[in-house]
């Protein structure tokens, strides 16, 4: 669970965001997906940080907790849940649109999918979070997501229509 849970730490990102980097530049070659993908990342981050100062929420008590956390860290949303939603979750978004093998796509979508799913119960088995947190944490970072879907849907549009 701990190795699990590591796929959706900032450190993790460091890593991941350019090998994502180089596939979706390798499958298209342009940057353009890459920095949407590494955007959504960014700001899904920001916007959890801004949601834990808001609502202050402390984390489970300290002898529930499996793994070692950051002292005086805030649980409520679980920020690991919900930048993978929307990290991963984007990268769904592209495995539909651009995937032209249904086997890949059911493939990738479904471990993705797993993936997420994942992330969110490893913090609270590891005892980081309540339940509620996880929840509150995917819901967040899916609907960050569809307004980020949107607004590049939108831009998308609006440049086609221009040409």
């Amino acid at each position: 669970m701990v190795a699990v849970t590591s796929l959706g730490s900032a450190t993790a990102y460091f890593f991941i965001i350019p090998v994502i980097g180089w596939i979706l530049y390798r499958n298209d070659r342009t940057w353009a997906h890459s920095i949407e993908a590494f955007i959504i990342l960014i700001s899904s981050f920001l916007i959890n940080l801004a949601l834990k100062f808001y609502y202050g929420r402390l984390r489970p008590d300290e002898s529930l907790q499996l793994i070692l956390l950051r002292e005086g860290s805030l649980s409520f949303p679980s920020g690991h849940s919900m930048t993978s939603m929307a990290f991963y979750g984007f990268l769904i978004y592209l495995v539909w649109q651009y995937t032209q093998s249904k086997t890949k796509k059911v493939f990738f979508i479904s471990a993705l999918t797993l993936l997420i799913l994942l992330i969110g119960f490893s913090r609270i088995y590891l005892g980081a979070h309540f339940p509620s947190d996880v929840l509150a944490g995917f819901a967040a970072g899916l609907i960050w997501l569809l307004v980020c879907i949107s607004i590049l849907r939108s831009y998308q549009f609006k440049k086609l229509r221009s040409h």
